[in-house]
């Protein structure tokens, strides 16, 4: 249960934030009951998008069926509400939101936003003031609930106020003009107000944010309204050549760089001032479009966000096929009233379009497969972005198939227009592949180059200092460390790297403080546990040691570092008990070659470790020969 509890925050001691808590929490919940078996979570997540599929249904009915619809008398209803929300439902677009696991934060944020919708048109039909009443505490406890799930449903209100004045009002009224002009007064100042709420710290948020990505405030807005059109296509052409992890969109530098840059903002704007003029006219269009933009501007504007992801289309595009549902509702009954034979005809193309969109919806998932075969998808269909190499590279490295790895890492530094901060991640993880296979020279040169091409790359430059204390080096590692500190104190990797080489050179007292520190930001890093937990044994304090080391042990059993920490602890102070039941825990966790493997690559890199391979594999040996049968 402690795992659901600490799901609610983002730093569950020192940091009492609430980070997406629902979201999480239903995540801790998966693990309480599956670990890592993915099965389950797949079901949850196929669970909320059917969910939320047969909640659109409900949410379209009503909408056909409010006062303002031409529908609201008709038997029509249904159909179109299924056909829409069907269509909705098998889309391709959505894989990323229902298959990707994580992205449970876009599809259950977009539930409780349609429950929001849903008590809203209720209210609307419920005479009774007392259920009105409820209803609205379940509008609350939705808007609630999708806030905690994903910041972008802050935009519920003004969906419920664009279905107040569509589909509610009577927008040929004066009267009614001026109520709707302050409401929607008052609805950007409640926006304002949620928004300095949700958003913690938001010009910084804002702001700070673009210090880590390649492209700056400007450039994003520019290209955000090109995002859009390709958002749209995919939308209206679901072909799978069109879908991928990642696109190959080259950022707008001017209106006029890419020529594309300036139409696509008129095409974007006219699309929005249509929408708008066809309030009373078309309520339906109007309705879908402005939905869709309202729902991607929190995501697709100002923020410093990755310029494009499909997932993003889950809540804005939920009202986006309903004028089609309708137009082809429209055109079945105005042929069927001729020629009975359409009626078979529109079942077909119905059967066939349905077919179709599946099909594309399959060999979106059968790339989602693998690892391997989503980043392969993506480099055939963005050969000129560096993270498809990236992503086929890290697969390659993982199975020690370094020479496929450092193949296309060379190709990613080849490629055009590739940013800074690419070039600086793959030049670290060439380091990386040398570091991996004992060529430590050619990895700190690559560590180095790469904090040349981004001297922020605070991964190069720990991966740096690290290779430095294995050469002995420490005055000059410790100058990249304290570089380090100085513009990332709360970041616990850096604190971690201070601490170690102060450890390596037997700089115990000065290590214990960073250690100490660390461990008050992140409570159970395995990294952090261990070291604290072997400077205090150094240091003599061996109860102290023993209680982080034992943490180590039970939140990271999975690390046979944790278990060789605190051998080596209880060997020193000659716990003989308490020695034997942890070697007993250590060989009922690993198989003995694994232990031997273990032992092995950590002695092959004492300068990398804080633990005495020897000491370790001494009392192990003594346990072993002790009663080795145990051990069969």
């Amino acid at each position: 249960m402690d795992s659901i509890k600490k799901s609610l925050y983002a730093n569950p001691i020192n940091d009492r934030k609430l980070i997406r808590p629902v979201a999480y929490l239903t995540f801790a919940v998966n693990w309480y009951f599956g670990q890592g078996a993915v099965f389950g979570y797949h079901l949850i997540n196929v669970f909320i998008h059917f969910a939320s599929s047969f909640l659109l249904f409900l949410v379209i009915s009503l909408l056909l069926k409010s006062p303002k619809s031409p529908y609201n008398n008709s038997p029509d209803v249904y159909p179109i509400a299924l056909l829409s929300s069907v269509l909705w439902a098998i889309h391709p677009i959505h894989v990323q939101a229902v298959t990707y696991i994580v992205q449970r934060m876009t599809s259950l944020s977009a539930l409780f936003y349609i429950l929001g919708i849903y008590f809203y048109l209720k209210i609307k039909n419920t005479p009774s003031k007392r259920n009105q009443i409820m209803l609205l505490f379940g509008i609350l406890i939705s808007f609630s609930l999708a806030l905690g799930t994903k910041e972008n449903t802050i935009t519920l209100p003004a969906t419920l106020f664009l279905i107040e004045v569509i589909f509610f009002q009577d927008l040929k009224e004066k009267r009614t003009k001026r109520v709707m002009l302050w409401m929607s007064f008052s609805f950007v100042i409640l926006l304002a107000v949620l928004g300095l709420t949700v958003f913690r710290d938001p010009l910084l948020d804002i702001f700070g944010g673009y210090k880590s990505r390649d492209f700056t405030l400007p450039q994003r807005l520019l290209t955000e309204p090109r995002v859009l059109l390709i958002y749209l296509r995919q939308l209206f052409l679901p072909i799978d050549h069109y879908f991928s992890i990642v696109h190959d969109v080259p950022l707008s530098m001017s209106l006029f760089d890419p020529v594309t840059t300036l139409p696509a903002m008129i095409i974007i704007l006219g699309l929005i001032v249509f929408g708008i003029t066809q309030l009373a006219i078309r309520p339906f269009i109007a309705f879908a479009i402005l939905v869709f933009f309202i729902g991607h501007s929190v995501e697709s504007t100002f923020i410093p966000l990755e310029i494009i992801f499909e997932h993003r289309n889950y809540l804005p595009s939920i009202f986006i096929f309903l004028p089609i549902a309708i137009g082809i509702q429209r055109l079945i009954s105005s042929q069927s009233k001729y020629n009975k034979s359409q009626i078979k005809i529109a079942a077909i193309f119905l059967l066939v379009l349905f077919v179709s969109v599946g099909i594309e919806t399959y060999n979106r998932n059968k790339a989602w497969a693998t690892e391997f075969g989503l980043w392969n998808d993506a480099l055939k269909k963005a050969p000129l972005n560096a993270r498809p190499y990236q992503g086929v590279a890290a697969f390659y490295k993982y199975r020690k198939e370094y020479k496929k790895a450092l193949k296309l890492y060379e190709a990613t530094l080849s490629l055009p227009n590739i940013s800074s901060l690419s070039r600086s991640k793959t030049l670290n993880n060439i380091g990386n592949i040398y570091r991996e296979t004992g060529r430590w020279d050619l990895a700190l040169r690559f560590y180095r180059n790469a904090l040349l091409s981004d001297a922020s790359n605070r991964l190069a430059r720990i991966n740096l200092a690290t290779g430095l204390v294995k050469f002995g080096r420490f005055d000059e590692a410790m100058k990249h460390a304290d570089m380090l500190a100085r513009i990332a104190n709360d970041d616990v990797r850096v604190l971690n790297l201070n601490g170690f080489i102060l450890y390596k050179q037997q700089k115990f007292d000065e290590a214990l403080i960073y250690f100490h520190k660390g461990i008050e930001l992140e409570p159970l890093s395995q990294h952090l546990l261990v070291n604290l937990g072997m400077t205090l044994s150094r240091m003599g304090c061996f109860k102290n040691a023993a209680f982080f080391l034992n943490l180590a042990v039970k939140y990271h059993g999975m690390k046979a570092a944790s278990y060789f920490s605190a051998i080596q602890n209880l060997s020193i102070f000659d716990k003989k008990a308490e020695l034997n039941t942890m070697v007993d825990r250590l060989f009922t966790r690993f198989s003995i070659e694994s232990i031997q493997l273990a032992l092995t690559d950590a002695s092959n890199n004492q300068d990398e470790t804080v633990f005495d391979p020897e000491i370790v594999s001494c009392a192990i040996t003594d346990r072993f020969n002790e009663f080795p049968h145990e051990f069969e």
